[in-house]
C-alpha cells in the first residue's frame, strides 16, 4: 500500500516537473502582440526604403544628373525634413492625432517616392557618352545609333563602312567633350527641378520613424523595459540589409533587359513593403504619447533648448549626422568608381546591418556600461578610422571589411541618441522633441552632406572629401569631450517652467536635473 503511495506520489511529481517544463517552453514561445507590431513595422518601413534609398544617387546619376546636382538633390531632403519633422510632432502633440498624422505622412511620401518610377533617363545623354566611351561604333547599340543619327548628322549612313571602327576622337567625330555637353545640357534642367521639387515634397512628410521612436521608447518605458529600445529597432536593420541585397541584384538584373526601366523592380518592392508598413501604423501604441495635459509647444522647445547639455549634445549629433549621410549619398558613387556592381552595393548594406543588429540588441547593456557621452566617444572614433580606411581603398571588395563599423557608428550612437531623447521629453511633448533629434541628424547632418559633400566630392574626388571628414570627427571628438568637462553636468535650467494648459510639471525640473550623459543608470 505504501508502495503504491509512493507510485501516486511520484506521478504527480513527474506531472508537475512535465506541466513546469511545458510552462517554461510555452513561455519561451510566447510572443507578446504588442512589441510584434514595434518589430514589424520596423521591418516593413526599414525594408521599403532599402527598396531604393541605397540606391537613390545611383538612380539620380543614371536619370542624368551630375553630381554637383545630386548633392543640392540630396541636400534638399533634409531641409525639407528638418522643416517637417518637428512640426509634425509638434502638431501631433498638441492636438493629440497621432495616428492620424503617422498615416498622412506614410501616404504623401511612399505616393512621391514611388512617382520616380515613370522617370526615364535622357537618352541622348547616355547614348552620346556610350557613344565616346567606346572604341568604334560596332559597339554602339542600335537605339542609341538612332538617337544619335537623329541627333547628330555627321553619325554614318552606312554603319558596316570602314568608318564604324573610327575612334571617337578622329577627326570625323570632332569634339568629343562638345557633343557630351551639348547632349546634357537639354531636359536635364526640367529634369533636375523636378526631382527636387518630389524630393523636397517628400520630405517634408518623412517624419513617421521618429513618431514611432517616441511611441516605442515611451510605450517600452511604460512597461518597464526602457532599455529594450534597440531590441525592437534592430528588426529595422535586419529588413534593410536582407532587402538591399536583392534590390541591388534585380537592379543588376533588370539593366541586362533593354525593354523595362533598371529601376522598375526596386520601385515595386519599395510600394510592396510601404502598404505593409502603413497597415502596421493602425496597430502601432501611439496612444501612450498622448499625455494627461496639452502642453505649449514651442515655449517649451526654447526652454529645452537653454540647457546647454541639451545643445552640445545636439550639436555633436549633428556632426555624426552629417559623416553618416556622407556615406550614404557618396559611398556607392565612390564603389561605382571603382568599377563595383549594383550586388556589391547591396552587400555593402547586408554587411552594415549584420554589424548593427547585435550592437543594437545590446545597446541597452553598453549604455549602462559607458553612459551616453561614452557612446558618443566611441562613435567619433569609430568614423575616424572608418574614413580613414576608405580613402585608402583602392579594390571596391575591400569596403565589406570595413563596414562593421557601422555597428558602433549609427547602431549604438542610434540607440544612445533615442533613449536620451526620450529622457529629456516633458510630459506629451515625445514626438515633438523626437522630431527635433531626428532632424538635427538627418536633417541638419544630410544638408551639411548633400551640399557640402557634393561640391568636394566634385571638385577634389572622393578620397579628399572622406580624409577631410576624418579630420572631422577627430577634432570633434576632442572638442565635445572637452566641453563636456567645462559645462556643469547638472541641469540649471528650470524645467519647472513648463508651460501646460492644465497643470505645472513642478517635479519635471528636479527630474531633469538628476539626468547624467555620463551614466546609464536612467534606463
Amino acid at each position: 500500500m505504501a508502495t503504491g503511495g509512493g507510485q501516486i506520489i511520484n506521478g504527480k511529481i513527474q506531472a508537475v516537473e512535465e506541466e513546469t517544463q511545458y510552462g517554461n517552453r510555452a513561455r519561451i514561445f510566447r510572443i507578446n502582440k504588442d512589441l510584434l507590431v514595434l518589430k514589424l513595422y520596423y521591418f516593413f518601413a526599414f525594408s521599403a526604403k532599402a527598396c531604393i534609398q541605397p540606391f537613390f544617387p545611383v538612380f539620380l546619376r543614371h536619370v542624368g544628373l551630375s553630381a554637383e546636382q545630386t548633392g543640392y538633390v540630396i541636400g534638399l531632403q533634409p531641409l525639407a525634413n528638418f522643416i517637417g519633422a518637428p512640426i509634425a510632432g509638434a502638431l501631433a502633440d498638441k492636438y493629440r492625432k497621432h495616428r492620424v498624422a503617422m498615416l498622412i505622412m506614410c501616404i504623401v511620401s511612399s505616393a512621391l517616392r514611388f512617382s520616380l518610377v515613370f522617370l526615364r533617363p535622357n537618352e541622348e545623354l547616355n547614348a552620346a557618352k556610350n557613344f565616346c566611351n567606346n572604341s568604334s561604333f560596332s559597339n554602339i547599340t542600335g537605339k542609341e545609333r538612332t538617337v544619335l543619327k537623329k541627333n547628330y548628322s555627321m553619325i554614318p549612313e552606312n554603319y558596316s563602312s570602314p568608318l564604324v571602327d573610327k575612334n571617337c576622337t578622329d577627326d570625323f567625330v570632332g569634339n568629343t567633350t562638345d557633343i557630351v555637353k551639348t547632349t546634357a545640357s537639354r531636359d536635364n534642367y526640367n529634369m533636375f527641378v523636378l526631382i527636387s521639387v518630389l524630393s523636397f515634397v517628400w520630405s517634408l512628410f518623412d517624419g513617421s520613424n521618429s513618431m514611432a521612436d517616441a511611441a516605442t521608447v515611451k510605450y517600452l518605458t511604460d512597461i518597464g523595459r526602457g532599455g529594450d529600445y534597440g531590441k525592437q529597432r534592430l528588426w529595422g536593420a535586419v529588413g534593410w540589409g536582407s532587402i538591399a541585397v536583392l534590390s541591388g541584384l534585380t537592379i543588376d538584373q533588370s539593366s541586362q533587359n533593354s525593354n523595362q526601366s533598371q529601376f522598375f523592380i526596386a520601385f515595386c518592392g519599395f510600394l510592396l513593403f510601404s502598404i505593409a508598413a502603413f497597415v502596421t501604423v493602425f496597430k502601432l501604441p501611439l496612444e501612450y504619447l498622448g499625455g494627461e495635459s496639452k502642453p505649449k509647444i514651442f515655449q517649451n522647445v526654447f526652454i529645452i533648448l537653454s540647457d546647454c547639455r541639451i545643445v552640445t549634445f545636439l550639436v555633436g549629433i549633428l556632426i555624426m549626422g552629417a559623416c553618416f549621410s556622407t556615406i550614404g549619398a557618396f559611398l556607392f558613387w565612390f564603389i561605382q568608381d571603382m568599377n563595383g556592381s549594383h550586388l556589391l552595393m547591396g552587400l555593402t548594406l547586408c554587411m552594415t546591418c549584420v554589424s548593427e543588429v547585435p550592437i543594437m540588441f545590446f545597446s541597452g547593456k553598453l549604455i549602462k556600461c559607458i553612459g551616453h557621452h561614452g557612446v558618443l566617444y566611441l562613435t567619433f572614433v569609430c568614423y575616424t578610422i572608418r574614413y580613414v580606411l576608405y580613402s585608402f581603398l583602392h579594390n571596391a571588395w575591400y569596403v565589406l571589411a570595413v563596414e562593421p563599423l557601422h555597428g558602433v557608428t549609427f547602431g549604438a550612437m542610434w540607440a544612445a541618441t533615442t533613449s536620451y531623447g526620450g529622457l529629456i521629453s516633458p510630459e506629451g511633448m515625445r514626438a515633438t522633441v523626437m522630431g527635433l533629434v531626428m532632424a538635427t541628424h538627418f536633417g541638419l547632418g544630410k544638408l551639411i552632406a548633400g551640399f557640402g559633400g557634393g561640391a568636394m566630392y566634385s571638385s577634389y574626388g572622393p578620397r579628399i572629401l572622406f580624409r577631410s571628414l576624418a579630420v572631422t570627427s577627430a577634432i570633434t571628438c576632442l572638442l565635445f569631450a572637452l566641453s563636456q568637462r567645462l559645462i556643469k553636468r547638472k541641469s540649471q535650467v528650470h524645467y519647472s517652467n513648463f508651460h501646460n494648459d492644465s497643470q505645472n510639471d513642478s517635479t519635471w525640473d528636479a527630474e531633469m536635473k538628476e539626468i547624467n550623459l555620463d551614466s546609464g543608470d536612467e534606463l
